[in-house]
């Protein structure tokens, strides 16, 4: 798989570039090295022929000197001296070059040759001042120790002879280039030296880099608390054995695995009990599968298992085994023990199978119908169930759009008192509409229901109060003219711990009279989080709210619960009333609820009241108030007159 190739890119080019300064310092190290030693050899030519020429004019005035007769040499004869002069001239300049220029600063450092050159000079120095003294002179008589000139010049040529001598030269030559191949031995042993370390070094880079693709391919493809594999890698081999399964037609199973009472655990005993617990609970359920199955911690209190070549029989044995595993097992933390279970869904991995995404999202959808079926249970996915539960899914990220792009929208609906002679200021309920994509409004039958199924209706609601508070404390003449305004609450608002502390927030932050609003909650929520709503209620009666017991007559147990819950207003089910014409059941639960709610001080509401004739029939019974599109159809709250 990719992310367990170890990519050597980054490595490739280090050694590469390492491997590339090491091949450049040898050829640097060899270009130099022979620029010097033909530099040398160079150096050395020139010192050889610069000697070379001297010595050559030296022997052409010795040599001059000595067939100068001095008995042909008359006062004719005046050219001899002259020419012996220049000749001397000649040779004083060669000898000086010796000492300048280019050859200056290695000649001078052959003390033997600064030697012989001054003791030339003042041969030279003195032969020149007799020949210059009369150039019109024969010879022997401007020179008369002529003899001993001669002998001198000799000796001093025989002085000069070992300086030129090319074997010689040769021979400091290559004691020089032996020297300069010592200082190469050196200087290669330097750089073998360095390679060594440079190889050494990346040696040690190769085992850490080794060591980093390893650990960095394993913190990619496991979860770090439990030592499972994590959710990357279970999408990575459920599409291998998809595609396999198209090759060869086998099947297999993935079950997703969720805790019931994990949350319980991390709320009473904190997130190390939470976690101790993810790493227990891993080995025992390793000990359950085949070793040819893979499981994996999706994340928070999710598992997963891939069954290879399973069935989905032998799948729901396993996923079977796997939850009484789990049942029977007691995790212990601070003194207290806790029961764990858990809910399973499990699908197939075959041939006719959708894409990966869609067989995670199948599974993921049956262990939410096995949560919401009762829980600890197993749940096998079937396509059509698993069909209307993804339907609702996508209402859920439509809606949490919705949310991003700001189209949601408060309506009002009116509702009026239904005696002639009474007359009271504005009342009416709030409604939430949602836009689709195009502006249009979407029924709220269609996205409530998701909204109280996937947790979004808390969001919804602080959404609504925070809305209308704001609307009504920016317009003081509606909220002048405003009698009461009901808003629903959802049974999640209501159990939901901040809740309270936001409404509260909110009446601060926009100054809103509490004894304006009239909270409705349903008798269906209201039952079933008795204890949390009486304790609702009360804490916003005190505040000065009023309360509203909506869709009363539905639950199987509403007259016994209606004497513990200090609301305002009864509203009676809209099943009942809408039919109350046709059915005289209906018609007398109407009259009951009516009945037993004055009997209890509450006024009543009708809501469905969609034609006149039942609006008189519900004058006739004596309810308080009436709402429906007889009465009024709901208007956005800010196109509403006061």
């Amino acid at each position: 798989m990719e992310h367990k190739k170890i990519r050597w890119s980054h490595f490739s080019v280090m050694l590469i570039f390492g491997l590339s300064i090491f091949i450049a310092s040898i050829y640097a190290g060899f270009s130099y090295l022979l620029e010097t030693s033909r530099a040398t050899a160079t150096d050395q030519a020139y010192d050889y022929f610069a000697l070379l020429q001297a010595n050559q004019e030296f022997e052409r005035f010795q040599h001059r000197l000595e067939i100068a007769s001095i008995d042909s040499i008359t006062a004719e004869s005046d050219g001899d001296g002259l020419s012996l002069l220049e000749q001397l001239g000649v040779v004083w300049v060669k000898l000086d070059r010796l000492m300048e220029g280019k050859n200056a600063v290695r000649l001078r450092q052959d003390e033997s040759l600064v030697a012989f050159k001054e003791k030339a000079s003042r041969f030279l120095e003195q032969l020149e001042l007799i020949l210059d003294k009369d150039l019109n002179s024969p010879l022997y008589q401007a020179i008369p120790d002529y003899k001993a000139s001669q002998a001198s010049a000799r000796l001093l040529l025989e002085e000069f002879k070992p300086f030129v001598d090319q074997k010689s030269r040769l021979l400091k030559l290559q004691e020089q280039l032996a020297a300069g191949q010592a200082s190469l031995k050196y200087y290669f042993g330097g750089i073998l030296l360095s390679g060594i370390l440079v190889l050494l070094m990346y040696g040690y880079a190769l085992r850490r880099t080794i060591s980093m693709a390893k650990e960095m391919a394993y913190q990619a493809s496991h979860d770090l608390l439990t030592g499972l594999y994590n959710r990357f890698e279970v999408e990575q081999r459920v599409e291998d054995l998809l595609g396999a399964a198209r090759q060869t037609g086998e099947q297999h199973s993935l079950c997703y695995m969720d805790l019931d009472n994990f949350k319980i655990i991390n709320d009473t005993c904190g997130h190390e009990a939470g976690d101790e617990l993810l790493k227990q609970l891993s080995p025992v359920l390793q000990s359950q599968i085949r070793p040819q199955d893979m499981l994996a911690r999706l994340g928070g209190d999710e598992f997963a298992v891939i069954l290879n070549s399973c069935e989905m029989t032998i799948a729901e044995q396993i996923a079977e085994r796997l939850r009484e595993t789990v049942q029977d097992f007691k995790f212990s933390w601070a003194g207290q023990t806790f029961d764990v279970t858990m809910s399973i869904g499990a699908v197939s991995i075959n041939k006719d199978s959708d894409i990966t995404s869609a067989i995670l999202s199948d599974a993921d959808a049956a262990c939410f119908l096995a949560k919401e079926r009762g829980r600890n249970r197993v749940y096998l996915g079937q396509s059509h169930t698993l069909e209307s539960h993804k339907t609702q899914m996508a209402w859920v990220s439509r809606i949490s759009q919705a949310f991003k792009e700001s189209r949601f929208r408060l309506y009002c609906q009116p509702i009026v008192p239904i005696k002639a002679d009474h007359v009271e200021k504005l009342h009416y309920e709030v409604l939430v509409r949602m836009l689709d994509e195009e502006g249009k409004i979407i029924p709220p039958g269609i996205f409530l229901p998701a909204a109280e199924r996937y947790n979004q209706m808390v969001r919804l609601d602080r959404w609504i109060i925070r809305t209308l508070f704001e609307h009504l404390t920016s317009h003081p003449e509606e909220l002048e003219a405003l009698e009461v305004c009901s808003v629903n609450l959802s049974g999640l608002s209501i159990g939901d711990r901040n809740f309270t502390g936001f409404i509260v927030e909110q009446f601060e932050n926009f100054g809103m009279p509490t004894h304006k609003v009239c909270f409705e909650v349903t008798e269906t929520a209201a039952i079933t989080n008795i204890k949390e709503a009486s304790k609702f209620i009360r804490y916003f009666k005190e505040m000065g709210c009023r309360f509203s017991l909506d869709d009363f007559g539905s639950g199987m147990s509403s007259f016994a619960y209606l004497k513990g819950m200090p609301v305002d207003y009864l509203k009676i089910d809209g099943g009942f009333v809408k039919d109350m014409l046709n059915d005289h059941i209906d018609r007398a639960m109407v009259d009951s609820i009516h009945r037993v709610g004055h009997v209890l001080g509450l006024k009543t509401i009708a809501e469905y009241v969609e034609n006149d004739q039942i609006l008189a029939l519900l004058r006739e019974i004596g309810v308080d108030y009436a709402q429906g599109y007889g009465i009024g159809k709901p208007q956005p709250l800010t196109h509403r007159n006061v």
